[in-house]
């Protein structure tokens, strides 16, 4: 990972990771709700990933995790997914949930295991993500991450 640097997503970043979720197909819906919890990976002034962290009371979802194609293989996605998770302990976050379509054997590197959708708690069941964004073929995975909460 020379020269990638992994912070806290500003506003002049948010072209760059709309751009970048676009490319690689993930929902832009709810974006605003999660923006204060982004993170970017850059190298220089270009966005080269993103993830974030969608609070939903004791629990978040993990989204927009996407690396650009020409960055991948670096370690950027395990980068960028471990600093979602540091911001998760330390916001006392119980159980962070994800859904993916491509990257069901990426995540349980960090401690996800796959579950039933329908076992969420019904926050996460009604977030935009879960209601409407993401297909239901999609796999749902959670990750204990925290006894507060």
């Amino acid at each position: 990972m020379d020269g990638v640097r992994i912070r806290v997503a500003r506003q002049n970043d948010r072209e760059a990771v709309i751009e970048l979720l676009r490319v690689c197909e993930l929902p832009l819906g709810g974006l605003d709700d999660c923006w204060a919890s982004a993170f970017v990976a850059c190298t220089g002034q270009v966005v080269a990933g993103s993830a974030a962290l969608e609070h939903h009371g004791p629990d978040a979802i993990l989204r927009s995790v996407a690396v650009d194609a020409a960055h991948r293989g670096r370690g950027i996605g395990e980068a960028l997914v471990q600093r979602a998770l540091e911001a998760a302990r330390s916001d006392h976050v119980r159980n962070v949930y994800l859904l993916t379509e491509t990257a069901s054997d990426f995540f349980p590197r960090f401690g996800f295991r796959q579950t039933p959708r329908e076992q969420a708690p019904a926050a996460i069941l009604q977030s935009i993500e879960y209601s409407s964004l993401c297909p239901t073929s999609a796999t749902s995975m959670v990750c204990r991450v925290s006894g507060d909460g």
